[in-house]
């Protein structure tokens, strides 16, 4: 060891001192410690560093010494050396003095040789004499092994030792047999014939152990497994040291770890044949129920993994093997299930498998899918992947269709009313069977564990949702016309099932963002940012299917009430015959007191708000009806009196509040048309400030109703309106107003 140079003994002094300096300041804290601490901090730091140079000078000293008795050792070897040499090279002079004071030495050494000779030709012949009766005993402890025990015993090994050593004498003799004739090799062989038959039942017996290896691992005997090795252990032993020096003997390698390993792998194959019901022949089909059945795999790789190992020797790597016999079996079942597939489900089933045992085997036994050859998709992950959406877009289409095929032929043809769900609603069950299909997609996607195909899986039912409305729209449509145009031929019911398609549409909306919330664990934040607003726009498209029926159904009450409301302003509506608007508002009743009952809640109400402000558009447009006259002030009383009864009839399903809301407008507009010459400008100019979208020809067109203004007082009064009304325009868009309010005038066909 060199000393240190100079840099890095200034370093080493630089560090000290800034380590005392840290320490001081950690000591010595405030101003008033240096009177308080200095002196008992001395006498403390001055113990401790005379503790620390005795620590020191007694570490050296124990160095010296060693190093001092390390040399005294060196020395004394150094002579020992020498004087085993000096005996060494006595012995050998002595031996060749003594050879030469031998008399007849080289006859005494064949006489010497050869009672060795007849010693060695004795045991032979009687270990000839004697191998039939120690076959006889390994047979019996042979017999009785395999009658006791099932599994491998400590007999196992004394039979396997016997028979190890009759196994080398039979090598030794038939080494010295190779320069008689063939006809005395042959009667050798036969002596050694039951030999062999009982080496062949013992090893026989031996790999039916082993091919036992997974009822040992379940009934945890593993000692069984231990003794088996030992017997190969002492196998290869005796291989390695017969093949590493020249001996005198015939000695075929007994190989016993490889046959060991290729009855290993047959019991694997045995084992997966078990377990799958799947034999991998040729010819035979391969399902993907067969995964649900693999189960077994990790279970086994790691019972294997906390069993073998400790009893193995490393040098077999048995658990690496059998990763890898697992890992190949695998692949052969999983190339044959991708060969047949065809099903969409079955090739999410497949990918979201193969993605699980990845997982388990990295998780739960440490070998990374790097690790694992060859891979089970061996690339074709993308195939599938586009094969599942080709199919996938193929069933879907044709579910749909046939969901819509059948659902609109019920629709249009009515033979029977729609069915009621437990809620008392009417339904046409295509909410349950369409999301039924939209919730295995979407299950599947959840399942796949693939954020991009799950995406592509959440448009594909997105596309299919579109095309179901876009089928139902165009069918609602035509009935809806069909209606209208042929009303004594059109199926009766429309109004039914309008209602039911209704309650269905809000159902799908409220499953789709039930939808919305169970694929949010798939995805990250940006990725469900795109899903909420693909998923958005589908409850938008329902809403929109659901309120076209609500139209449909309100245009239909309108339709039947419309003779009554072209009535309205006429001679007859002065008549004192049944009221008008009695015979609307009883329509009005009868229709509500029916829908109310079928249609579900929120919509309902959804309902009476479209209803009421179509009731109110319908009686604006009632104004200019032919043959309407407003006899002043004889209309301002039955005016009062049709909306006050349309105010009862609403405040029946509307509060109060927001029914005379909604009348607002047609009462501010009739104090207009029946006001006076002389309050008209002002009346005007309130109707125009909260509704300034009020059509002035349809104002212009109703005074010209009046019985009691001229034709020139209401050019007049217009002149004046539409002066006042381009003041305010103008006003509205200096003050940066440009944006017309748009109201219910809006709406009114002039």
């Amino acid at each position: 060891m060199s000393l240190p140079s100079e840099k890095e003994t200034t370093n080493i002094m630089v560090k000290a001192r800034q380590s005392a300096l840290k320490r001081i300041s950690e000591i010595l804290k405030h101003p008033d410690d240096l009177n308080t601490k200095l002196s008992r901090t001395r006498q403390k730091i001055y113990f401790e560093k005379a503790s620390i140079d005795a620590q020191l000078k007694s570490l050296v000293q124990s160095q010296l010494d060693d190093s001092q008795r390390g040399l005294e050792i060196l020395d004394e070897s150094k002579r020992e050396t020498a004087t085993i040499k000096n005996n060494l090279e006595a012995i050998d002079s002595l031996c060749i003095d003594s050879q030469n004071m031998i008399n007849n030495f080289p006859e005494i050494k064949k006489l010497s040789k050869a009672r060795s000779n007849f010693i060695h030709t004795k045991e032979i012949v009687n270990s000839f004499f004697s191998l039939g009766e120690k076959l006889e005993n390994l047979q019996s402890l042979l017999t009785k092994e395999k009658e006791n025990s099932k599994y491998a015993s400590k007999i196992l090994l004394v039979i396997h030792y016997r028979l190890l050593e009759l196994k080398l004498f039979q090598e030794r003799i038939m080494f010295k047999a190779q320069a008689l004739t063939s006809d005395e090799r042959l009667t050798l062989v036969n002596n050694f014939s039951a030999l062999n038959r009982f080496i062949e039942e013992f090893e026989s017996y031996l790999w039916s152990l082993i091919n036992n290896i997974y009822d040992v691992l379940m009934n945890t005997d593993v000692n069984s497994i231990i003794y088996i090795l030992k017997i190969i252990e002492a196998e290869e032993k005796v291989d390695e040291r017969l093949k590493n020096q020249k001996s005198k003997i015939l000695h075929n390698p007994s190989s016993y770890r490889e046959k060991f390993f290729n009855i290993v792998s047959k019991a694997v194959n045995e084992r997966f044949g078990d377990q799958l019901k799947f034999k991998g022949e040729e010819g035979e089909e391969a399902t993907v129920e067969i995964l649900d059945r693999t189960g077994f795999i990790i279970d086994d790789l790691t019972m294997i993994h906390d069993e073998f190992i400790p009893r193995f020797p490393k040098s077999y790597a048995i658990f690496n093997y059998f990763i890898l016999e697992y890992h190949r079996h695998i692949k052969a079942v999983m190339d044959k299930i991708i060969a047949d597939v065809s099903d969409p489900g079955a090739i999410l089933t497949i990918l979201r498998w193969v993605q699980d045992y990845y997982s388990d085997m990295n998780v739960r036994l440490g070998f990374s899918e790097d690790s694992l050859e060859p891979k089970l998709l061996n690339g074709k992950e993308e195939k599938l992947i586009n094969d599942y959406l080709t199919l996938n877009h193929q069933k879907s289409q044709e579910w749909v269709s046939n969901i819509m095929r059948s659902g609109i032929k019920r629709f249009s043809e009515r033979k029977e009313p729609p069915e009621v769900n437990p809620n008392g609603n009417y339904h046409l069950s295509l909410s349950v069977i369409l999301f039924q299909i939209i919730n295995q997609q979407i299950n599947l996607a959840k399942s796949s564990n693939r954020s991009e195909l799950a995406y592509k899986i959440v448009l594909e039912c997105k596309s299919n949702i579109q095309i179901f409305l876009k089928g139902w729209k165009d069918n609602v449509d035509k009935e809806y016309q069909f209606y209208v145009n042929s009303p004594e031929t059109s199926p009766k019911g429309l109004p039914e099932y309008l209602i039911a398609l209704a309650n269905d549409c809000l159902w799908c909306s409220e499953y789709t963002e039930e939808i919305n919330k169970e694929v949010q664990p798939i995805f990250d934040e940006e990725e469900m940012e795109k899903i909420n607003k693909e998923l958005n726009e589908v409850q938008k498209e329902f809403m929109n299917m659901s309120k076209r029926c609500s139209y449909f159904l309100i245009e239909i009450i309108i339709l039947d009430v419309k003779s009554a409301f072209s009535q309205l302003f006429t001679p007859v509506w002065y008549s004192d015959g049944e009221s008008q608007m009695d015979i609307i508002i009883c329509t009005l009743m009868d229709y509500c007191s029916d829908f109310q009952e079928y249609f579900q809640e929120y919509l309902f109400t959804k309902f009476i708000t479209d209803l009421n402000e179509r009731f109110i558009i319908s009686y604006f447009e009632s104004f200019p009806n032919r043959n309407a006259k407003l006899k002043m002030p004889i209309c301002i009383d039955k005016i009062e009196t049709d909306l006050k009864h349309s105010e009862e009839f609403f405040t029946n399903y509307r509060s109060a509040k927001r029914v005379t809301e909604s009348f607002r407008p047609i009462r501010v507009f009739v104090s207009l048309i029946t006001s006076s010459l002389t309050s008209i400008y002002v009346d005007f100019y309130d109707l125009l400030k909260e509704f300034p979208d009020v059509p002035l020809n349809f104002i212009e067109n109703i005074l010209h109703k009046r019985d009691d203004f001229q034709s020139s007082q209401i050019k007049e009064i217009m002149e004046q309106c539409n002066q006042k009304a381009k003041e305010l325009k103008e006003k509205s868009s200096k003050n940066g107003e440009n944006k017309e309010l748009v109201t219910i005038f809006s709406k009114i066909s002039v």
